[in-house]
């Protein structure tokens, strides 16, 4: 790599995303590059489209939706016991004054977690999230604050950074609803 410039690089890679995705604007260009060959190719470049876009999507329903009732709860139930620290932590601060501490916790409280739902087809939980190295159904507690929850924690508190400020608990979007 150190023996190429940044703008060859970059040309290499826009070549590469040419030769990757080209075809699905012109299958013309699949035929020109493999020739007859085309009907052998076909089934590698359709599964290559389809695994870059629906990869998690696949994850998803292959590890959520075999969740047990249990595993779905206990999943559910550690998310709401972040959201209750995070409120508990919100109301103990005292760098907010009173109006914006009522206004985060309400925020926070506000937080839900959907795990996939087939019959919705409704995604909003990083799907990723769910398979092992972040979720273990059987795992110890740390592990799973260490790993999902820890994930989730992360989004939680993106509910009150510098964007997550600008989201009213009512869902409008406008200027920082914290008081000044």
């Amino acid at each position: 790599m150190a023996l190429y410039k940044d703008a060859e690089l970059l040309s290499l890679i826009a070549w590469s995303f040419v030769q990757l995705l080209s075809p699905a604007v012109d299958y013309r260009l699949l035929e020109n590059r493999y020739d007859r060959g085309v009907a052998i190719y076909r089934p590698y470049f359709c599964e290559r489209l389809v695994e870059t876009a629906y990869r998690f999507l696949v994850i998803a329903l292959s590890s959520v939706s075999l969740f047990s009732r249990a595993e779905r709860a206990a999943v559910n139930g550690r998310f709401d016991s972040l959201v209750s620290a995070a409120v508990e932590m919100v109301n103990a601060s005292e760098w907010l004054d009173a109006e914006s501490r009522q206004l985060a916790a309400e925020k926070l409280l506000s937080t839900h977690l959907h795990l996939y739902d087939a019959a919705s087809s409704f995604v909003k939980v990083a799907v990723g999230a769910v398979t092992e190295h972040l979720y273990y159904a059987g795992g110890t507690r740390a592990m799973s604050y260490g790993g999902l929850g820890f994930s989730m924690a992360l989004q939680l508190v993106a509910a009150l950074d510098r964007q997550g400020i600008r989201w009213h608990p009512d869902g409008t979007l406008g200027e920082s609803f914290l008081s000044k």
